[in-house]
């Protein structure tokens, strides 16, 4: 039994508690069902630290499955590490975005030397 008191922002659906967060997933999946988009890209809450989690590689791999064979597009956003980096491009994906790259400015800035010799290394590798 769950108790409904501590549910905030969350529902009770067939006994299980559903979140704000499950909610949004599921919305998104059926966004991209309906809508097959060209770009898909993944938050930055996905990308942190994605190379310590085994579930969000999984989860971004499914995603980049799913686009690839619909010739779409994925950018991941929030890159902060050469770890983080190196992951989302073993994981297949398309474009890149985030502080490890260039930081946001008015006027765009170049990508990183760091981030240049990073991605090519990676590259020369494969």
């Amino acid at each position: 039994m769950i108790n409904k008191e501590f549910c905030f922002e969350e529902e009770i659906r067939d006994g299980y508690l559903v979140t704000e967060r499950v909610k949004k997933i599921w919305y998104t999946e059926i966004n991209l069902l309906n809508l097959s988009p060209k770009y898909i890209k993944i938050d930055l809450t996905i990308v942190r630290n994605i190379d310590k989690d085994f579930d969000k590689q999984q989860l971004v791999s499914n995603i980049v499955e799913y686009a690839h064979q619909r010739e779409g597009y994925i950018i991941a956003e929030g890159i902060e590490t050469k770890e983080e980096l190196l992951k989302v491009l073993e994981l297949g994906v398309d474009y890149l975005q985030g502080y490890y790259l260039s930081y946001p400015q008015l006027n765009p800035q170049e990508v990183s030397n760091e981030s240049i010799k990073t991605i090519e290394n990676y590259w020369k590798k494969r």
